[in-house]
């Protein structure tokens, strides 16, 4: 029997993260219709082309069953992971240009910096962020490893992807999207209440790659910039830490496998090293970034359970009681 990929593709889940994609693309319509921005790419086609592509091959892989192959189980199951993994690759193309559009629309709000408050923060948990990052500019070898490591999001963000489509539980893909697209939808929404220039520019430390890397920000904030260039998109999210949010749901997805989840929880603790340094976030960010996680995961995990479950719990142990 072939696969119903309505039943795939648009389950309960899948139609939340759509629905939330949908939110992002109207407030992004919404933000720059009221905001004197506008939005720039040198290769329009490519950007375009991208969904359209991962879209058709899913179209394709859908089509295969009817011509005979993968008649097996497990050939299906394979079959239907590469479906989910160029579905959300789909998705994914849409929705990252458009976060970051909504990222630097939040810049525009006249609000004032809590730097200082991060960084008050920071010393209440008796972390020395000046002290860390000097540290590491003077040892060569450690700073190669956490840039190594703060760069390995693109990779990471692949190889958890396909597993989780293939090889884990059914249900960790669509957990882990939708982890990724709330925890993002979220973290722009805090960042504009409470912006922050970051760490770079708190301590001046301007010269440094990435603050360089964080260059739109003040142009923004002062007026100066009005237009986003997705060919050069940068990263303006101080408070939570995005690159800690993933270095906590990363090794979350790959759960199932001990070996990749020791491999991930080490290469992760790594990065969020690295989202101190080579990132330029103060350590509050990155405890922000620990306890939405928190709260998401198990806002997650409680939905997805049965209808009734805690009815059910709750009628067991009254049985249990009256045997007692």
């Amino acid at each position: 029997m072939n696969p119903k990929w309505s039943e795939v593709l648009f389950t309960r889940t899948w139609r939340l993260v759509l629905a939330l994609l949908g939110v992002l693309l109207v407030l992004d319509m919404i933000g720059v219709w009221l905001k004197p921005m506008s939005v720039i790419t040198d290769s329009t086609q490519a950007l375009l082309s991208l969904p359209i592509v991962s879209a058709l091959v899913v179209f394709v892989l859908t089509q295969l069953p009817r011509l005979g192959l993968y008649k097996s189980a497990s050939g299906k199951n394979v079959l239907q992971g590469f479906v989910l993994f160029f579905y959300v690759l789909t998705i994914f193309f849409i929705f990252l240009p458009a976060l970051v559009v909504l990222s630097y629309l939040a810049v525009f709000q006249n609000i004032p910096l809590v730097d200082m408050q991060l960084a008050n923060a920071d010393r209440f948990f008796f972390f020395d962020w000046l002290s860390l990052f000097d540290f590491v500019q003077k040892h060569k070898t450690v700073n190669n490893i956490l840039i190594n490591a703060y760069g390995s999001i693109g990779p990471q963000m692949l190889v958890v992807l396909l597993f989780t489509a293939i090889f884990a539980p059914k249900e960790h893909l669509p957990e882990f999207v939708s982890l990724f697209v709330l925890s993002s939808l979220v973290a722009v929404a805090i960042f504009a209440v409470f912006p922050a220039e970051g760490a770079f520019f708190y301590y001046g430390k301007l010269n440094t790659p990435g603050a360089l890397a964080l260059s739109d920000f003040r142009l923004l904030r002062t007026g100066v910039l009005h237009v986003v260039n997705l060919d050069h998109m940068q990263g303006l999210v101080s408070m939570p830490s995005f690159h800690a949010c993933m270095a906590i749901m990363f090794p979350y997805a790959l759960r199932s496998n001990r070996w990749l989840l020791a491999c991930s929880l080490l290469l992760n603790g790594v990065m969020l090293v690295s989202a101190l340094v080579c990132g330029g976030h103060y350590l509050v960010d990155l405890l922000a970034a620990g306890l939405l996680l928190t709260v998401l995961i198990g806002i997650l995990r409680y939905a997805r359970r049965p209808v009734g479950a805690g009815y059910s719990v709750k009628l067991n142990m009254n049985n249990l009681a009256q045997r007692s």
